[in-house]
């Protein structure tokens, strides 16, 4: 059975590694949407990565996504590094800490490009909420 989670916790995470946030903060509805934006962007560009995402509005896809337990590792930390990288230069984030951001989000997005879709497919739904 698939798992879902929330996209506002990878937006919430993109954001607490940029340090825009700390443990337990709310961030602004601005700095949110800003993560959202970014997210909703990297998951419009899958098909472009060979990733399939059936018949779901480019607006609505930041709502929740659902994948298979076995991939939900990898995606996890792979939209959340992808996300802030992204959204990093908006933070003006350290260049040392936009290093380390960007190099994990290019190891953890060539992983689950690489095998994710291959050995456990991704689908998006959305929640009318």
């Amino acid at each position: 059975m698939p798992t879902s989670l929330p996209v506002d916790q990878i937006a919430k995470a993109a954001l607490k590694e940029c340090g825009v946030i700390a443990t337990g903060e709310t961030p602004s509805a601005d700095d949110l949407q800003e993560a959202r934006d970014a997210l909703n962007g990297i998951l419009a560009s899958l098909p472009m990565y060979g990733v399939s995402v059936p018949e779901v509005s480019p607006e609505s896809l930041y709502v929740t996504w659902v994948l298979s337990p076995e991939a939900q590792t990898t995606w996890t930390y792979g939209l959340g590094f992808w996300t802030a990288a992204e959204i990093a230069g908006k933070f003006e984030v350290p260049i040392p800490k936009l290093q380390d951001i960007t190099a994990r989000a290019s190891y953890w997005r060539d992983l689950m490009l690489k095998y994710a879709p291959d050995t456990a497919p991704i689908a998006f739904t959305v929640d009318n909420l």
